[in-house]
């Protein structure tokens, strides 16, 4: 699948991690989101398949999307997100589905304290044409942007 991005963000792939080097370069992108670099590294390597960033510095806080890496066979529940995201001290906003050009989704809004900061964000599970859902989350310093930028991406969505 793919989506559109406000232009300017800087798309930034795992992949580009292996390599020692290139993880000194996640320094500038992580301290933009409100992350050590070492948990910034983690994401992409344990998590994420595509991140993009917004590094304009026009805020405190670096609006990010991520793809995630592995794919689940069913849409999530409410329950099943509200408990996974208090695991990891989020809070529970919204549960809705919605229609994408993809097909039924889930959209799950919620907060997550992140260093000195609450993050807003959106995370969206999404039919990935091969009987699975792929995870995109969206995240900001606002819940207004947060939801604009959602649903941007929803409306962008395309099979690849």
């Amino acid at each position: 699948m793919s989506f559109a991005v406000p232009s300017g963000w800087q798309k930034v792939e795992a992949s580009l991690l292996d390599n020692p080097r290139s993880k000194k370069n996640i320094e500038p992108l992580a301290k933009k989101s409100g992350l050590t670099p070492e948990q910034m590294v983690k994401q992409f390597e344990t998590q994420a398949d595509i991140v993009v960033i917004d590094l304009s510095g026009t805020s405190n806080f670096a609006d990010n999307a991520n793809v995630t890496k592995v794919a689940t066979p069913v849409k999530p529940t409410k329950g099943q997100l509200d408990s996974s995201f208090d695991q990891i001290g989020g809070k529970p906003v919204s549960f809705k589905e919605i229609e994408t050009p993809l097909g039924q989704a889930v959209q799950y809004e919620y907060s997550l304290p992140v260093a000195e900061t609450t993050v807003r964000g959106v995370a969206l599970y999404v039919p990935d044409g091969k009987g699975s859902y792929r995870n995109i989350t969206v995240s900001s310093g606002t819940a207004e942007r947060a939801q604009k930028l959602a649903k941007d991406i929803v409306s962008s969505l395309r099979k690849s």
